[in-house]
């Protein structure tokens, strides 16, 4: 009775928190659709690569990585910006201004993207030639470039939603309609076509574009038609540069690895790189879940001066994700090379590189969302120097490593840089904020 009465205790407790009661409740819909996503992007992910074999998966993966690195550049912070201010817009029922500022982000992204994109096009042959010599990567990269805007809108109106709590719709958006489209038209055209790399690209390009076409008609149809107040572009530009600074610091440590490959490694290494990599991520779902509602309640409780509510969700939400994520990562941790195998034989080979990001992904998990809650605490700028000097030493460390341990190597750095990152803001948020995400020190 007594364990039985402690239970009780346990979920009143839950209950009665409202704000980790509406995580658990909306973030278990997101959750629930990430799973979802994560489900199609594996098949995705698994297809493709069977289908394209390592060396072409290769090529696929870093074309699309420098139109993603791309996106995040035009995107200038300002999604961040946008999420924040459309929640708090909302929370004060200010509709006209949530249009306005919407509308005046949308803006700035379209013109810069259509500036990037005809600058990668008339200099692609002389950067492809200098830094990637991949056969076939300058033409694939010449198609992918083409979802350059439409990603970058999608990507913008996902945190618009955000902003409105519209946390499942932005899910579904970001992870279910891009790789279940795709998978979709190759398994229904492949009946009459015959897949080549050329192919699966213009596929995964007509996906974005209908995902982005998908995010703007959902927020059309939360906001409606109405007044707008316009928002002073250049003064957007300026509070979201610290964010891109934070955000390309995020970036680097993303992609980087994949990137060294490309130059310092085979189409074929960033080929089976890659599948260990996005398998290892596998594991931080219920991060990504959870952020999509703790973000913007982080940004209302320090917009309250609520400092002790962050504490309490935080700690909250952190222990309920790393109950969640550790299954998975001994799943990955003791069988990672019969996960391998499922993309082909092939791929087995990548067996220690999935053991080391596994860890890395682990610690990630563990430290809670130390980015997101500095970042809507008014410490942009603290994320911004914390991520620009990880990823400084994160090249560093990949450009030495590679070249003596391989692929094995470039794991080694991105472990090692997760880890300095995460336990960084982590200390940081005890010294600005006054309190550790794992356990009541507020």
């Amino acid at each position: 009775m007594t364990n039985l009465n402690k239970l009780k205790g346990i979920k009143n407790k839950i209950l009665e928190d409202a704000h980790f009661f509406e995580v658990l409740k909306k973030g278990g819909g997101a959750f629930l659709f990430k799973i979802f996503g994560a489900g199609l992007a594996f098949l995705f992910t698994i297809y493709f690569a069977r289908l394209l074999g390592p060396d072409d998966y290769g090529i696929f993966i870093l074309s699309l990585t420098i139109v993603t690195v791309l996106s995040v550049i035009v995107r200038m912070g300002l999604d961040v910006v946008l999420m924040k201010n459309i929640a708090v817009a909302m929370g004060r029922k200010e509709y006209a201004a949530a249009r306005g500022y919407h509308q005046s982000v949308t803006h700035i992204v379209i013109y810069a993207s259509a500036f990037v994109t005809l600058f990668v096009v008339l200099t692609l042959p002389y950067v492809s030639d200098a830094f990637f010599w991949k056969q076939d990567f300058s033409r694939q990269l010449s198609h992918m470039i083409w979802c350059l805007l439409p990603l970058s809108l999608m990507m913008l109106n996902v945190e618009a939603l955000r902003g409105l709590r519209e946390i499942t719709t932005s899910v579904m958006v970001q992870n279910i309609i891009v790789p279940g489209s795709s998978l979709l038209m190759l398994l229904i055209l492949g009946r009459w076509y015959s897949w080549n790399l050329d192919g699966v690209v213009y596929i995964y390009v007509i996906s974005i574009i209908i995902a982005s076409i998908y995010s703007r008609w959902c927020w059309n149809n939360r906001i409606h038609v109405g007044d707008v107040i316009k928002q002073k572009k250049l003064q957007l530009i300026e509070k979201g540069f610290p964010l891109l600074l934070a955000s390309s610091g995020g970036l680097v440590m993303s992609w980087t690895d994949t990137l060294v490959l490309g130059v310092y490694g085979s189409s074929e290494n960033v080929g089976v790189y890659s599948v260990a990599a996005k398998t290892a991520m596998l594991t931080s779902i219920v991060l990504f879940a959870v952020n999509s509602i703790s973000a913007p309640k982080y940004a209302a409780f320090f917009a309250a001066n609520n400092i002790k509510g962050i504490a309490r969700l935080a700690r909250q939400s952190t222990l309920f994700m790393l109950a969640l994520v550790l299954v998975p990562s001994l799943v990955f941790l003791l069988w990672p090379q019969w996960i391998l195998k499922l993309y082909g034989v092939e791929y087995s080979v990548g067996a220690t590189v999935l053991l080391i990001l596994t860890v890395g992904q682990l610690i990630n998990v563990a430290c809670g969302s130390v980015g997101y809650i500095l970042m809507t605490s008014g410490h942009e700028k603290i994320v911004r120097n914390i991520m620009m000097t990880t990823a400084l030493i994160n090249v560093f460390l990949n450009i030495q490593l590679v070249q003596v341990f391989g692929i094995e190597g470039v794991a080694i750095s991105t472990m090692v840089s997760v880890a300095i990152w995460n336990i960084w803001m982590l200390l940081s948020v005890k010294k600005y904020l006054g309190f550790w995400t794992f356990y009541n020190s507020y």
